[in-house]
Formats: structure tokens, sequence, C-alpha cells
């Protein structure tokens, strides 16, 4: 029988609750002497027990355990204590035992060189003990310690939304911890026992951060940590950052408590209102209304997420200025407003003359100007079209007119405005009347006028007739009253004169005898054939062609109890003379008895009457003698005369 002793170095700290549960789990067949030795309480061939290490920082050692079997059997034995393997250190041996000697085991320690994520790890080993003499018995014990080690461990606070404001700022926050267990090791903390974290060194922050952190080394124990403030004050919108370096000595996160340098982020997010000012465009109003415009005031910015502050302060302030100028106006006032709210302020757009208008509102801005949260001015633009109808008047006179036909003037009422863009209906019209002729030569122009309701590009004639009884230039006036559409461009009412003209033309008919005359054929022999030729003309100067002023010589009728001894010679009546033009009608005469002989000649024409058609006619006498021959020898002579031509006169 052996007996099982344990020499060696014993860890100087109390059981943990770890190595008391492994402890526990182990069948002890022997117990413990006094100084140390196992003493087995049943006796077996091999006896076995627990080596304990405790907790070791990693990057140190355990001391050396080892146990001492006693062979109480009568025969000598042949024992072998198996080794042990990382982090565990022990080498195996085999030694014969005399009947009633001792083995030695080998020296067990432990080297950790991890203790994890959280610097603290329970690890365990096996070691078999064999006994080669009897039948191969065997038995084992175990090797157990834990690993420690400080772990540092870095964490951040944002500093939130930060309104952007002089003098006003934020804080984040760096926070170092020693999350590990270092501190279970034996000894003190020193640089050959760097069971606590050691900080080396903490940056300093940049851009919108400031703060300081530290260049001094410092011991963090377990559990232990300590904040490093730094001041976040933004000049700009948006998210912002700054990164902090740092260092230790030793607490790497993966347990094996290696030296760490590395950087950790710090966030703030400056935030403040953002202005945006819009005007609005009316469109088109009809000039003497009116229509409202819009300048509109908006906090696109999130000035109000920073709650530190009254939302006084992070609401966008300002003051939209009154409007008094042009066309447009309106009150203006304050405004403070909430993140993603709007507010309208209200000008009056009333124009009093057809055309654009833009007027420029000033808005005061106490913040919320650009990404900086400026103060200053923003404008807006305000702009309206003022349209209306627009009255134009022509009159296309009759022109030359013949004297004793008719001729057309016309009125002409357009609208060359824009009211109807206004979308008000018929008050956008054109309204206006147009009245008869009046004042001048009125008594040869006649028509009625009437009244106009035009659309914008709606035209209406007025038709009138002119009726010339003298060779002149004539006029008369036609009044347009207007209830609106003033050419001046301000819708007002207004009254146009307009001018009829035309101009009377027409022939003039003389005669070489004047009408009403006399054509006398003188003393004529009985049986001979006189004639009398009466040259006629056209001697108008008036403008236009032959339909205005050509004469026709429509007919020539003699009447009388002598009417048949006068004959018109044909090719004459029916001629159509020009201006300038004359012609010859020949009038013959004989008469067989002695005596007076007379007859009325008319000649009829179109003067002052429509062309081709009966107008003025001219009248003259026609009057010849019939006088015997005085002697034969006057009277053989008047016949020889007779045969060779005849007596020929003009008249």
């Amino acid at each position: 029988m052996f007996r099982f002793v344990t020499t060696g170095h014993q860890s100087r700290h109390p059981l943990s609750w770890r190595r008391a549960a492994w402890l526990a789990g182990t069948a002890l067949v022997s117990a413990l002497a006094v100084g140390g030795a196992v003493t087995p309480a049943v006796a077996t061939p091999i006896g076995t027990t627990n080596l304990s290490f405790g907790d070791i920082l990693v990057g140190h050692s355990a001391p050396g355990q080892s146990s001492t079997l006693t062979n109480s059997n009568g025969t000598s034995q042949s024992v072998t204590s198996g080794g042990a393997s990382a982090p565990f250190t022990g080498t195996a041996k085999t030694t014969p035992i005399a009947a009633g000697g001792h083995f030695s085991t080998p020296a067990y320690s432990f080297a950790p060189t991890s203790a994890g994520s959280t610097g603290e790890q329970v690890l365990s080993q096996t070691v078999t003990v064999t006994d080669n003499t009897n039948g191969a018995n065997s038995s084992s014990f175990t090797l157990g310690g834990t690993a420690v080690a400080p772990i540092g461990a870095v964490s951040e606070a944002d500093a939130g939304y930060v309104y952007i404001a002089a003098g006003h700022s934020g804080t984040a926050t760096v926070t170092i911890t020693d999350i590990g267990h270092g501190g279970l090791a034996a000894g003190t903390d020193s640089t050959s026992n760097a069971k606590y974290l050691h900080v080396t060194s903490v940056g300093g922050a940049s851009g919108a951060f400031a703060g300081g952190g530290t260049s001094t080394s410092f011991a963090l124990q377990d559990a232990q940590n300590r904040a490093f403030n730094y001041s976040f004050t933004p000049t700009t919108l948006g998210a912002q950052s700054a990164a902090i370096s740092y260092a230790f000595s030793d607490g790497s996160a993966n347990g094996t408590n290696a030296a760490v340098s590395g950087s950790i982020t710090v966030h703030g997010t400056g935030v403040a209102p953002v202005a945006s000012v819009n005007g609005s465009n009316v469109g088109d109003v009809l000039v003497g209304q009116n229509r409202n415009a819009t300048v509109t005031v908006t906090n696109n910015g999130d000035g109000n997420l920073d709650t530190t502050l009254a939302r006084s302060v992070t609401n966008l302030n300002g003051t939209v200025a009154p409007l008094s100028s042009g066309e447009f106006s309106g009150a203006g006032g304050a405004f403070s407003l909430n993140d993603g709210t709007s507010l309208g302020f209200t000008n009056t757009f009333t124009p009093t003359i057809r055309g654009a208008e833009t007027q420029s509102v000033g808005v005061s801005l106490a913040n919320g100007i650009g990404n900086g949260n400026a103060s200053g001015t923003l404008n807006a633009q305000v702009t309206g079209q003022g349209v209306a109808p627009v009255q134009s008047v022509s009159v296309t006179g009759a022109g030359a007119v013949r004297i004793g036909a008719a001729g057309p003037a016309t009125v002409t009422v357009q609208n060359v405005g824009d009211g109807n863009l206004s979308g008000q209906g018929d008050v956008s019209n054109l309204h206006g009347t147009a009245g008869g002729p009046t004042g001048g030569d009125a008594a040869l122009f006649s028509g009625s006028g009437g009244s106009a309701d035009l659309g914008d590009g709606g035209s209406k004639s007025f038709s009138y007739s002119y009726a010339p009884t003298l060779h002149a230039q004539n006029s008369t006036s036609v009044n347009l009253n207007f209830a609106n559409g003033s050419s001046a461009n301000t819708n007002a009412a207004q009254t146009v004169v307009g001018t009829l003209t035309g101009q009377g033309v027409g022939p003039v008919y003389q005669s070489v005898s004047a009408p009403a005359s006399t054509i006398s054929f003188g003393l004529v022999r009985p049986g001979l054939l006189t004639t009398e030729d009466l040259v006629i003309s056209n001697v108008s100067s008036d403008p236009g062609g032959i339909t205005l002023t050509g004469l026709t010589l429509l007919s020539g009728s003699r009447s009388g109890p002598q009417a048949g001894n006068f004959t018109l010679e044909p090719g004459t009546i029916g001629e159509v003379l020009s201006e300038g033009d004359s012609t010859t009608l020949a009038i013959d005469f004989t008469g067989l008895n002695n005596g007076l002989y007379t007859a009325d000649l008319t000649i009829l024409t179109d003067q002052d009457a429509a062309f081709g058609t009966p107008g003025d006619s001219f009248s003259y006498v026609l009057q010849a003698t019939v006088v015997p021959e005085p002697s034969s020898l006057a009277l053989l002579g008047a016949a020889i005369a007779g045969l060779v031509t005849r007596m020929r006169r003009r008249a």
C-alpha cells in the first residue's frame, strides 16, 4: 500500500469557489498529515490528490508543487506520474518503489498566457498516476488555476445635439475602465507585477471638440474607471467627430496583458434653425382689383433638438418688414418658429396700371442664416401682373364717293388688352358704345353706332354711309364712350372722338353752247340739209376712276311741233367721257316750207347720279328759219352748192 504525500509550495491565497469546486469533485482517498503529508484513510496501491495554483497573473508562473507516494504494500512497485502541457508544466516520471519506500512526483507549475476577454479564466488539466506492477492500476489528480489580467475598456458618451451659439457647448466623455481581474493576483502592483491597468496617455481633441486628456501615467484597479470630458462647441450644422488617442502598457482586450494603443471617436451634432424665405407671384390681376401675395418664412432646421435651451432661443426668430411701396402693401410682423414650421405674411397687390410689378420684402433674422446660424437679412420677391382691357379705335373713311351715290365708312373698336387673363370673366371685357354722326357735315352721313362687349383680342365694326351732294371734302364726328379700357392702360373710362371723312366726286358736264341756250341753224333754204355740231366735254378734276368721274351721255331726245325736222346723228349718244374728254354731237335740220322751225333738245347724263344711271339732263332750243330763193340764178347756184356739199356750222 502507498501513502501519497503532497510536498512543495501551496498558494497563499485562500481557496476560491472555483478551486473548492474541483477539489470537492475529486475522490480523496488520503488525508492531509501534519506538516503537509497526505495519509490514505484506506490502504490502496496508489493515492491521489489535486493541486491548486490559485490566481496567477498572465505572464507570470506559479511556484511548483509536487507529491510524495509511500509504498505501504509488502512488495516493490513501479509507479509512473504523467507529464503536463501548457499552461501547466511538469515532466512525466517513472520510479520503482521498494516495499515501504517513497515516490516523489515531479514538480508541477501554472504559467497562463491569456485570461480571456473578461480578465479571469479558470484552467485545469488531469494528470494520471499509474501502478505498473499491479495490473496497471491507475488513478489521477487535477492541476487547476485561474489566469487573471487587467483588461482596458474605452467607451464614449456623445455630446448629443448642441445648439450653435457663442458661449454654448456640450460635453462628450471618454471613459477608461479596468474590466479585468488582475487584482486577484498575489503581491502588490509594480512594474514587475503589473496586475492593474496602466494608462500611459489619453490624447486631446481637435476641431469643434476641445479637451486635454493626459500624458501622465496612472493605474486603474479592477472595476475602477476614469472619465475625460471634451467640450463640443459647434460652429456648423451636422454631425461632427474627433479621434481621441489612448495608450496602455498592459490590459489588452484578448486577455494576454499586452500593451495597447488606439483611438476612440467622440461625436456631437451641431443643430440650429435654418431659414428659408420665399415670396410668391399672384399672377394676373385686373387693374383696379387686388389679390394677396404671401411671403413665407420657414424653419428648415433642427435647433429644437437641443433641449438644454429654451425654445425661445432655439427657434427661428426674426421680423418681416412692412411693405408700402409700388403697388404692394403689407404690415409684416415678428415670428418665432419651431423646427419644421412656417408662417406666411400677406402683401396685397392692387395694380393701377397694366404691367409687371416686383417688390423686395426684407426679412431680418436674429439667427438661422446658412450653416453657421448667422444673423442678417434675407429678401423675398413678391410679383404680380396688372392686366386690363385696352381700347383701340380706327376709322376707315368713305374716301371718294360719286355724287348721287353713297359710300361706306367704318369705325372699328378693338380690345388690344389682356384683362381676361385675370379670370374675372365679363367684367374684364372692354365695354363701350359708338354714337351716330354729329357735327360738321353730319347731314351727309348716316349710321346709328351701337354697343361693344369685347374680350381680349376681340373687335367690332360700326358701319356708316356717306352720300355727298357736292364736289367737296366732308367730315363729321362719332363719339365712342368706353366704361373701361382706357388707352392709358389704367382701365379707366374714356371718351374717344372718331372722325368720319369723305369726298364728293363726279363728272362735270360742259358744252360749247351752254345748256338752256339756243342752237341756231340760221336761214336755211327749203329742202337744204343743214348741220350744227354740239361739242360736249367732261371737265371734272376730281380724283377717281371712270366709275367715279366718268360722264355717260345716256340719251338725247327732241320735243316740240317741229321736232321731226331735227335729227341727231348716231354715235355720240351712249358715249362715256373720262375726265378731260370731249365729243361732238351732230344735229341735222331740213325744212321744205318757209318759216321758223323750233324744237327742244334734251341730253340725259349720269351726272350727280350713280355711274350709268339717270342723273342730270341738259336742254337746248333748236331753231332754224327756211327762206325762199332770191332769184333763179341764186337758185341755180344754191342747187349747185347743194350738190357739191352741204352746209355745216358748229354750235
